[in-house]
């Protein structure tokens, strides 16, 4: 049996993503499945500190796209 990371801990708060070619999202997460695919909401691309924050309509993050992911509150 695979363990399964709590992210039920995590929904409707506040996540970071950094995804395959140096993209960084931001967003609240919505829900996830058993393969860690993820939805995420009110969704932001960071590109740098020196620019303003892009909306994306992304709400649907497959698990062989991202690199890390962390939660930003608590």
């Amino acid at each position: 049996m695979v363990a399964v990371p709590e992210l039920k801990n995590y929904l409707g708060k506040e996540i970071r993503i950094e995804l395959n070619g140096n993209r960084t999202i931001q967003g609240k997460l919505g829900g996830f499945d058993f393969f860690l695919n993820l939805t995420v909401n009110e969704c932001v691309e960071i590109k740098s500190p020196k620019t303003k924050p892009e909306y994306i309509t992304l709400d649907y993050l497959r698990r062989h796209r991202r690199n890390n992911e962390s939660c930003l509150r608590e």
